[in-house]
């Protein structure tokens, strides 16, 4: 019977700090441009505006000026204008300042290769900038040029140590990166500087599990969920680390938190109906399939894993019905029929499983369990063409199937070719030396050769490998008494 897995999902959140205008120094101008710094100050930005362009009329080349025009611009929101205003600026002349702004108007555009530019350009007048180098660093990671990225975090958090943002975004950085140490190194200190906010936690606890620290990412994952009851990527993890630790009654409490918070997602009752089944608790593992149905009804995992879990429940009726459901909606899932022959098989009805078989070779004419098993059918009903065509198929899909050679081997026996059967048992032994089945029909077939030494010799090395087998005893029995 085919198994099956749980599907999981894991988010990572990153925080991201957006840029941001930053202001210059006051300049000693005329009246009017110190009327529009007044205007600014409080908070009358066009008025300011007005006062500026009045003074830049009669001082058109003010490089000043035009900064601050640009900068008042861009906290008006008008983004065009502001970069107007801000290239007149830095072609005059080029400040740490105006450059910044003129990255922050660039990168409000979403022209971000720009923004890069103005601001490296800033960084190179003025090396202390450490804002303007954490604004670069978030524009290199919405490129995913992480390396670029961790160069310009790590300058920024010299001068900004206990900003959360920047060691979250490292954490982040190293985590794309696959580089775990580092990244819970990082996310330990954003969680020091934030202790209470959920998603920093969440972000700890995801490298923790990505580490490998179970103990430790379900300890932080918990917190994440105190501070957030409604976290559903805490959850999914949560559920997944448990699963792993084999402790079954947790993963099963957080996957049906996550039901709780997305009510229309079916994977959750999908994944709980799957650990009830771990359980023994078919019952449940029942309830908790047809409630996944509910939401996504032609879903043929569920389906098919519901027929499974009737089948260990031992209501083979049911569990032909759901798997017989599966094909009906796709005649080509070859799991069902797989499960379907499996079933008929244990009831003894040999043509229904033998049909099953043959289904799953007309859709995976490699699939080696299938042709081997619908040879051992074929056999058994001393078909032996088709028993041989079947298990041939196998031996073409893996050459060192010792099954598939075994039946090569029993085929050539049974239609008098003594030679060729053991030339596919020796084949067969080859592969698995400790295969005591090739080793009894071996001898069987030197027995036919009236090569009894030999026949004896195989016979006695199967109830060597398997001290149980009952029929290679008879027959050495046998052949000793004769």
């Amino acid at each position: 019977m085919k198994g099956f897995a749980c599907i999981f999902a894991v988010f990572l959140l990153c925080v991201q700090v957006a840029t941001f205008a930053q202001v210059t120094a006051e300049p000693a101008r005329t009246d009017r441009f110190q009327t529009a710094l007044d205007y600014y100050q409080k908070s009358d930005i066009q008025a300011a505006i007005t006062e500026l362009q009045e003074y830049l009329k009669n001082s058109p080349d003010d490089a000043l000026a035009l900064s601050w025009l640009g900068f008042l611009y861009l906290k008006q929101g008008k983004t065009d204008d502001a970069i107007r205003e801000l290239e007149k600026s830095v072609e005059k002349v080029q400040t740490a300042e105006a450059l910044n702004n003129l990255g922050n108007a660039y990168a409000s555009k979403g022209d971000l290769d720009k923004a890069i530019g103005a601001y490296e350009s800033a960084i190179s007048i003025d090396p202390n900038r450490v804002w303007t180098a954490y604004n670069l660093a978030n524009l290199y990671l919405k490129k995913q040029r992480y390396d670029d990225a961790e160069k310009w975090f790590l300058q920024a958090a010299q001068g900004i140590s206990d900003n959360a943002g920047i060691h979250t975004n490292l954490g982040y950085i190293y985590f794309q990166k696959s580089e775990w140490e580092k990244a819970v190194d990082e996310y330990k200190k954003a969680a020091s500087l934030a202790p209470n906010d959920a998603t920093t936690h969440l972000n700890l606890g995801l490298a923790l599990y990505r580490k490998g620290d179970l103990d430790e990412a379900a300890s932080v994952l918990e917190r994440t969920v105190e501070l957030d009851p409604s976290n559903y990527s805490a959850f999914v993890t949560l559920a997944d680390i448990y699963l792993n630790k084999g402790v079954i009654d947790k993963a099963i409490s957080n996957f049906s938190k996550e039901s709780e918070i997305q009510t229309k997602e079916f994977i959750q009752h999908h994944n709980i109906a799957v650990l009830y089944a771990k359980k023994g608790d078919y019952n449940s593992a029942i309830r908790e399939g047809r409630e996944a149905l509910k939401i996504q009804p032609n879903d043929l995992g569920v389906i098919n894993n519901l027929g499974w879990i009737y089948y260990k429940k031992g209501d083979l009726e049911n569990a032909v019905a759901e798997f017989k459901k599966a094909i009906t909606i796709n005649r080509n899932y070859a799991v069902a029929h797989s499960n379907l022959a499996v079933i008929y098989q244990e009831q003894g009805k040999k043509q229904e499983a033998a049909a099953s078989w043959s289904e799953v070779l007309r859709i995976d004419p490699k699939n080696v369990t299938a042709a081997i098993s619908l040879g051992n059918l074929r056999f058994a009903a001393r078909q032996f063409r088709l028993a041989g065509i079947a298990y041939k198929q196998a031996y073409e899909a893996d050459p060192t199937n010792p099954h598939a050679l075994n039946g090569l081997g029993l085929v050539a026996e049974r239609t008098g070719k003594l030679d060729e059967a053991i030339k596919w048992y020796t084949q067969a032994i080859a592969n698995n030396p400790n295969f005591a089945v090739a080793y009894n029909n071996m001898g069987v077939a030197y027995e036919k050769k009236k090569d009894y030494e030999k026949a004896i010799s195989c016979y006695k090395k199967a109830i060597e490998l398997d001290p149980n087998y009952a029929d290679a005893k008879a027959n050495l029995n046998r052949l000793n008494t004769k």
